[in-house]
Parts: C-alpha cells; sequence; structure tokens
C-alpha cells in the first residue's frame, strides 16, 4: 500500500481543493496544537474542536467547545479568545483541508476506507 506524501498532498489542496485525509504515520511529529493523532489542544491545554476552514487565510481554526472545562478557571481567561488559527501549509496530513483531529476526517478513516481499499485491490487485480 502506497503513502500520498505531503506535496502531493499539498497539490491536491492547492491545485484542485481536494482534501486528503490519511492517517499519522508512525514516524511523523506532531505540530501545535496537536498532542496525539486525534487530540488538539490551546496552549494552556484546553481540548479544542475544529471550527472551520477558511479558504482565504489559508487557516484551520479550532475553538474551546461551549462547555470548556479549564476555561473559566485559566488565569487569562478574560483575555483568551477561546478559538485559534493555524497555517494549513505547515502539517498537510494534520492540518489540510479536513484536519486529522475533527469528527469529518475521523468518519472517513473509519467508514470510508475500509471500503476503498477493497475496491481499489479489486480494479488493481482485475484489469483488462
Amino acid at each position: 500500500m502506497g503513502y500520498l506524501g505531503a506535496e502531493s498532498k499539498q497539490a491536491a489542496r492547492t491545485g484542485w481543493q481536494t482534501a486528503v485525509v490519511t492517517k499519522l504515520r508512525a514516524d511523523m511529529k506532531l505540530v501545535p496544537p496537536y498532542v496525539s493523532a486525534t487530540q488538539v489542544e490551546c496552549p494552556q491545554g484546553q481540548t479544542l474542536e475544529w471550527w472551520e476552514h477558511d479558504p482565504e487565510s489559508g487557516q484551520q481554526w479550532f475553538r474551546a467547545p461551549a462547555a470548556a472545562e479549564y476555561c473559566p478557571h485559566r488565569w487569562n481567561a478574560l483575555r483568551c479568545p477561546r478559538y485559534f488559527g493555524y497555517a494549513v501549509g505547515e502539517h498537510e496530513t494534520l492540518l489540510g483541508l479536513i484536519p486529522l483531529a475533527s469528527r469529518v476526517a475521523g468518519r472517513f478513516l473509519r467508514q470510508v476506507r475500509p471500503w476503498i481499499e477493497p475496491a481499489q485491490s479489486f480494479e488493481k487485480t482485475n484489469w483488462v
């Protein structure tokens, strides 16, 4: 099974506005705001959720959930914007058009990928 590299993902994103969602390879490094392949946190440790992608600025925006656990108790709670932007190009796998920590990416990897791989295998072995 092949793996689509960052350059190819960037070309798909910029050239065709296409999201490429893949699992994080074991040898890949995390970049902020990621603390794991499926969890994003603010600098103060509050778990964040994906809010939106802004194509004009090339940013992925994450926000603290409405019932944020840590936000009210932080020393800078009044000045905290509760939403944070990160450049898509910093890491194509984690922050591409659909961030890896989003529910959408999780659903793609859990529900869509299992039926794509057998279909590709079938096409490869039955090519006329």
